[in-house]
């Protein structure tokens, strides 16, 4: 099961170190842990956990979830939106993504009362334009940045 929840400030350490994991080059521009403080205190970005209850068939503790990744939204209250600023599952929980977007939107529809999901996403990164393509996410606008393509994509609620 993957759940999403309000992260707390003691998990930017773990969500600092997800963002060197070798599946993410080229994909993710790399913070640093000192900026995601920072985000953390402002009052428009929400630090999202992603947590996986194990299978029952393992020896791990079912009654306990593990940490699996992190989401970053910037609100935009005024406008019932939401970007999807960030999105990262630890290479130890690959697989997951489209569960931890459906539980984002979730959330983000039930306790925000988000109307509209925007994010960008580099045209490179096919395996993410493929799961927001299937996800009902669709494109907007197209810029380039630093000679690389980049696809603003939209979801309504």
């Amino acid at each position: 099961m993957v759940t999403v929840q309000k992260a707390k400030f003691n998990e930017l350490i773990h969500f600092y170190d997800m963002n060197h994991q070798p599946h993410l080059e080229n994909n993710l521009k790399v913070k640093s842990l000192e900026s995601h403080q920072q985000e953390f205190k402002n009052a428009n970005t929400l630090f999202l956990s992603i947590t996986v209850k194990p299978a029952p068939d393992t020896d791990v503790d079912i009654n306990t979830y593990q940490l699996a990744g992190y989401i970053i939204l910037i609100t935009d209250n005024t406008k019932n939106n939401i970007q999807l600023k960030r999105i990262l599952i630890d290479e130890n929980h690959i697989g997951i993504g489209q569960k931890s977007i459906i539980a984002m939107e979730n959330y983000c529809v039930t306790a925000l009362k988000m109307e509209r999901i925007w994010l960008d996403v580099f045209k490179s990164n096919h395996r993410a334009n493929h799961v927001y393509e299937k996800l009902g996410y669709r494109v907007f606008k197209k810029i380039t940045e630093n000679s690389r393509d980049v696809l603003f994509y939209e979801k309504n609620f």
